[in-house]
């Protein structure tokens, strides 16, 4: 081709994900992550790819069903499987053999399958890496096993018989060709369908948002990651193998840009500081945990909408599209251009943000996220167990997961109440009919209401517990819990799934009243500032923000205290 400086030459940045950077990724995703699937297992399921594709770099198709094979319903399942207890460095070990009938150039071609393994990770500090816990967790939620590993209890009974020098681990011949990761359908796992190379692709591609890279995180972010770190380091021939390559040559299009020698230290004689090299070529290097977050990443609301300008040029482009998804390119677009001018240095940084850390950025759970595991015990248990330095059975690591792994619809509910009843049956206290108007946030509220005007109690959001009823349920708690906060500047309602986690307060009444219907909060709120005459200062004592009109207020109380739902202009 005759060249022309009309002819672009630039191609798409490929990110690296280095191992540091799984590690961290599963960590954020389980620590801090406020983004809520609609299934839990999907947390589960993704976590698990994730380790599949850093520790042996496999493509998407050879795990999932490839975009190039749709309606296959091919991928790893649970007839290529085999879980074997043998003998390790640390005593007996369970190990996972996988058949990889899915590769590129092999694909259906049986002589030429070939089986990578996967160890049990008896570091008590990496325990949230072990691909056997996560892997369990799953199959046992499944019933995949024959009767003598039915429980997870069963799997902390290790023993081989004597003259053998592994025991194998027996699947179901009828659940042989169910894939392990499968697809969401409504709210539910399909019990036969398997998840997709796109869907993959956009929860990895909205995961590196709301993680704060700068590139976009894909499943060849993981598969550059894995050849970079391991070539040089075992023979051409198995290299050629890992990768299922060709020939060695394949091998440049997944060289990083960024040369990867420490040649300061080479040309000195010195050795290199791999660590250093490694981490500066990785996407975590450009990392902010600060950068702007995408729409839906928090439990609260950012009050960061589309411009109705942009809604409406995107109105114009596609006017046969409907509202929804006009609203969704629009904040797409929005969300870009926020994250382009944040990298690009638009936006300054506060003196107190500056640091002279030498370690890399590691997010901190917001107190959002620790309310919400007030509420989702399972994974406040997962935390407790995989994240913590001490040793754990493969019942007490696995247990949360396999409830969360529950192919079943998931669903929340207050601790202690009745069974949660459908969005469209009757109060099991009261008889109330659902079916009028009702949501499944206005579900939960009523029934939990009933429960406690039936037992004689009150529930504190603030710890998540039940109490005696003997107090004004418009005041902050009085058993134990501490008073409000005045310097908490956030007022509004806080839901995890369809649960109230959080009420709303009311900044202009003394005793900051507690609200817990989103309509009644609004109403309220609403109504104090109609009374406004003259000022339309904030009314939080720690804000003190002026305002010049009323609906200059109600935007103010949106985007920096969370009131969501107030009378103003918003896109939705």
């Amino acid at each position: 081709m005759a060249k022309n400086k009309a002819i672009s030459t630039k191609s798409k940045p490929k990110s690296l994900a280095l191992y540091a950077d799984t590690e961290e990724i599963i960590t954020f995703m389980w620590c801090c992550d406020e983004y809520t699937y609609t299934h839990p297992r999907m947390l589960i399921q993704i976590t698990f790819y994730i380790i599949l594709a850093s520790f042996w770099g496999l493509r998407t198709g050879e795990i999932l069903e490839s975009c190039c094979y749709r309606g296959s319903n091919e991928g790893i399942k649970y007839g290529d499987v085999k879980l074997y207890l043998a003998p390790g460095t640390q005593g007996l070990e369970y190990q996972l053999r996988i058949v990889l009938r899915n590769r590129k150039f092999k694909r259906d071609n049986e002589s030429e399958l070939q089986t990578i393994i996967l160890r049990e990770e008896m570091d008590p500090k990496k325990k949230f890496t072990c691909p056997i816990r996560w892997f369990l967790a799953m199959a046992v939620a499944d019933r995949v096993f024959d009767k003598e590993h039915k429980l997870l209890a069963e799997f902390d009974n290790r023993y081989i018989r004597q003259g053998t020098n592994s025991r194998p681990i027996t699947i179901k011949e009828t659940e042989k060709k169910k894939p392990i990761l499968r697809k969401l359908v409504n709210k539910s796992i399909s019990p036969t369908e398997i998840m997709g190379a796109s869907s993959i692709a956009k929860y990895l591609r909205e995961l590196g948002r709301r993680c704060g890279y700068q590139d976009d995180l894909t499943s060849y972010s993981f598969r550059r990651g894995f050849a970079n770190s391991v070539e040089g380091k075992v023979s051409a021939g198995k290299f050629i193998q890992a990768m299922s390559h060709q020939s060695s040559q394949i091998f440049q299009k997944y060289v990083s840009s960024v040369v990867g020698i420490d040649v300061q230290n080479v040309v000195r004689g010195l050795p290199e500081n791999h660590v250093q090299v490694d981490a500066s070529r990785s996407i975590g290097f450009t990392r902010d945990i600060h950068a702007p977050k995408p729409h839906g990443a928090t439990l609260v609301s950012q009050g960061v909408d589309a411009p109705p300008e942009l809604v409406e040029r995107f109105a114009r482009r596609w006017p046969k599209h409907s509202r929804k998804a006009i609203v969704k390119m629009a904040r797409e677009e929005h969300f870009l251009q926020r994250k382009a001018l944040h990298y690009n240095g638009g936006e300054s940084i506060a003196p107190e943000d500056q640091s002279k850390n030498m370690s890399r950025a590691t997010p901190v759970s917001s107190r959002m996220f620790q309310q919400m595991l007030k509420y989702n015990k399972q994974q406040a248990s997962v935390l407790n167990t995989l994240w913590s330095d001490e040793p754990a059975t493969i019942e007490e690591s696995c247990r949360p997961l396999m409830e969360l792994s529950d192919p079943e619809e998931f669903r929340e509910w207050y601790p202690t109440l009745a069974a949660a009843p459908e969005v469209k049956q009757n109060c099991p206290y009261c008889g109330e009919d659902f079916q009028k108007n009702y949501n499944k946030r206005e579900v939960s509220s009523h029934v939990l209401a009933c429960h406690c005007y039936e037992h004689g109690r009150s529930f504190c959001f603030d710890c998540a517990e039940f109490y005696s009823a003997n107090q004004d349920e418009n005041g902050p708690s009085s058993h134990g819990c501490p008073t409000d906060d005045i310097n908490d500047m956030f007022w509004g309602m806080v839901y995890w799934r369809s649960l109230l986690i959080r009420p709303g307060r009311c900044p202009f009444c003394p005793a900051h009243r507690r609200f817990h219907i989103v309509r009644e909060h609004k109403r309220h709120i609403e109504a104090h500032i109609k009374k406004l005459k003259d000022r339309f200062d904030c009314p939080a004592q720690a804000c003190g923000h002026i305002c010049r009109s009323k609906d200059e207020l109600r935007q103010h109380l949106i985007t920096a205290h969370g009131m969501d739902h107030l009378g103003v202009f918003r896109v939705h």
